[in-house]
């Protein structure tokens, strides 16, 4: 029998909004900061990466419920960015829908990237190296999705205002993330050990991303949160599928 090491590995919030907002006010002041190695995070997606999709059981499925929620075909020539795209399932996923759309994906890790560009050679999906928590692109985008990323950026609430800033009047955000109360068993062990302040990710509430989204002219389109459960044989398994 297999052992339950995390009953709750990721706690979901699949959200697809409504585009067309003059601004999300504040976000920088929403859900504090953390610290976060940036360079350290992408270093070690680099090394997991050529054996990220056999263990990225829940991220996969998440970036699936995503992809169903976006399945709508956009216009011709509509412009789609996946931030954090990892190993570019989901970029893929939404080219196949949108084939005559321009979809770029953008990485922080450069292994994640090369296994990015290495399926989607014959697909026409643009691969960037950059860090998503700091996006500076001038471009903006009908389409801006994202799924398992925004936990990894030190002020989750400034990130997501500036890709809200980067969505065109009438386009969509479409995120999936985790959320608090994810990891519970990790979380524990690890206030045990080192203290009650070492967990250095700060997942958002669904009330704080509410605040965050409700503070502009955004409104929900469709909302669903699911707690998902696997269970692995050891807790290195373990942490090998959390990336």
């Amino acid at each position: 029998m297999r052992r339950v090491v995390s009953s709750a590995p990721g706690v979901r919030a699949c959200l697809a909004m409504d585009g067309g907002r003059d601004g999300c006010a504040d976000h920088s002041r929403r859900g504090g900061r953390v610290r976060i190695d940036r360079q350290g995070v992408a270093a070690g997606f680099s090394r997991a990466a050529v054996e990220y999709d056999r263990h990225a059981v829940v991220q996969a499925e998440i970036a699936e419920r995503l992809a169903a929620k976006l399945e709508a075909p956009l216009k011709e020539g509509a412009r789609i960015v996946d931030l954090g795209c990892g190993t570019g399932a989901l970029a893929l996923r939404l080219k196949a829908l949108n084939p005559g759309a321009m979809v770029v994906g953008m990485d922080l890790a450069h292994g994640m990237a090369k296994i990015a560009r290495w399926k989607s050679a014959t697909s026409d999906v643009h691969i960037l190296v950059g860090d998503y928590a700091q996006w500076a692109l001038i471009d903006s985008f009908d389409l801006v999705v994202s799924s398992c990323a925004l936990q990894w950026a030190a002020d989750w609430a400034g990130t997501l205002g500036a890709w809200i800033d980067r969505v065109k009047p009438g386009g969509r955000l479409g995120l999936g993330l985790l959320v608090s109360g994810c990891f519970p068993e990790f979380q524990q062990a690890a206030a045990r050990v080192l203290g009650p302040d070492f967990w250095g990710l700060r997942l958002p509430s669904l009330r704080e991303l509410d605040q965050c989204l409700t503070s502009s002219v955004w409104e929900w389109k469709d909302l669903e949160v699911v707690e998902l459960r696997q269970e692995f044989d050891n807790p290195m398994e373990a942490l090998r599928s959390f990336q």
